[in-house]
């Protein structure tokens, strides 16, 4: 919101996510309930929320275009799936001269950020819980004019 005079919030409804066996009915329900909330939200402060459906990465480089974006703003995630599509988004973006930036998404704490000195990863969940809650936690972003 610093950066720009004009910023288009879009959600996409991607196939590989709301389709097959990771659609289940709660998932999506909830999934419809928030993007309404956030619409709701938006439209309070005299916007809205674009939301498409189809294959992710065409949808954001598509929108964008559309808009004459010099910048595409997308949240981080760690997941395989998400760090795929995150090098096709750059990409195709990268071919309309687009950019694209990375902002923490998913988790309060940077992942990677706890490991324990003797292992890559916790065994047990007591140590883990002590040391996330002394961890410095991400901000939450202000909300925009």
């Amino acid at each position: 919101m610093e950066a720009h005079d004009r910023v288009v919030p879009a959600f996409v409804l991607d196939r590989a996510i709301t389709g097959g066996a990771n659609a289940s009915r709660r998932r999506l329900a909830f999934l419809s309930q928030s993007l309404g909330d956030l619409d709701h939200a938006l439209r309070a402060r005299g916007g809205a929320l674009v939301v498409r459906r189809g294959h992710w990465v065409e949808e954001v480089v598509r929108l964008g275009a559309a808009c004459g974006a010099r910048d595409i703003y997308v949240t981080d995630d760690v997941s395989p799936y998400a760090r795929a599509r995150l090098t096709d988004l750059r990409r195709s973006a990268g071919q309309q001269r687009i950019r694209v930036l990375v902002h923490p998404g998913v988790s309060v704490v940077v992942p990677g950020d706890l490991v324990p000195a003797a292992s890559d990863h916790y065994q047990v969940f007591t140590p883990y819980y002590r040391r996330w809650m002394q961890a410095r936690w991400r901000r939450p972003m202000v909300r925009p004019r």
